[in-house]
């Protein structure tokens, strides 16, 4: 891991792996995760990139000294890719990360080489914010640890949740350092993101792919249309029989998806700089 000091003195962790600095991919991960979310992927995207995963502040490897706003969080991803010389990325994120990826598409848009959004949305649904506030309580009450029953069942679909032995083992490692304040500050980020950011994402040029499970009831299929309708030219695809946590549950599908479309940005964006010249 690699770490990096930001404009207001937070430390945000890293990890680096494959050797394209030609052709690097950032990856963002989802509330309460950390860089090791993307590990099933990690021998896929590695052969023909270098890849970032960046540790957001809020999470087990960038502990948090005080609060934060998404945007705050795009500004830690620009300054880990100043950091290691990178001027533009193609940049996937996942949950939360996938709302800080739109932001850093929408804001800094000369730094993003392609988008994909997964398992996220651009609305703040008030049931979804209801949801988020609920486990923020039920935690700082300390009545559960962050991975309970209740709270994977709207992260994993009900075909992984009955081969439990397989996953259980991967998620309690992701989850087991989670700390639950830390987990609720970014919980209160989420839920203070203004609703109106979706109207700018009309100014997203760049190749966009948008990725959903079927079974997912957190950022649910309708949130990916959404998506697609609001940034021009964005593909969809749905990955059948799972949920929010996709990326766990369907691992070698998603990281096939991610590398499809992160060729077809390259082809095409080569073919623009050759008409251009």
């Amino acid at each position: 891991m690699k770490t990096v000091r930001v404009s207001d003195g937070q430390i945000i962790s890293y990890d680096l792996w494959g050797s394209n600095r030609e052709n690097p991919i950032i990856l963002l991960q989802g509330l309460g995760m950390d860089s090791r979310g993307f590990g099933l992927q990690r021998y896929l995207l590695s052969q023909n990139h270098l890849c970032i995963a960046i540790d957001h502040r809020g999470s087990p490897g960038s502990p948090a000294t005080k609060e934060f706003s998404l945007y705050r969080l795009t500004r830690d991803v620009l300054r880990v890719m100043e950091n290691e010389n990178i001027s533009a990325a193609h940049v996937v994120g996942c949950s939360m990360g996938g709302i800080v990826a739109q932001i850093l598409a929408t804001v800094y848009p000369k730094r993003v080489k392609s988008l994909t959004l997964i398992s996220t949305s651009c609305s703040q649904h008030d049931w979804r914010s209801e949801l988020l506030q609920e486990w923020k309580q039920r935690l700082m009450q300390r009545r559960s640890k962050v991975l309970d029953h209740e709270i994977l069942m709207w992260l994993i679909g009900p075909r992984l949740l009955r081969r439990s032995t397989i996953f259980l083992p991967i998620a309690q490692k992701l989850f087991q350092e989670i700390d639950v304040h830390q987990f609720c500050m970014q919980v209160d980020a989420i839920c203070a993101f203004s609703d109106t950011f979706k109207n700018r994402l009309s100014a997203i040029n760049v190749p966009t792919q948008v990725l959903v499970g079927s079974q997912d009831t957190l950022t649910p299929v309708g949130d990916a249309q959404e998506l697609c309708m609001y940034i021009k030219g964005a593909e969809l695809s749905i990955v059948y029989g799972t949920a929010h946590g996709m990326i766990i549950e369907s691992p070698i599908q998603v990281g096939r998806l991610m590398l499809d479309g992160i060729e077809r940005a390259d082809a095409l964006n080569s073919a623009t700089y050759s008409e251009i010249q």
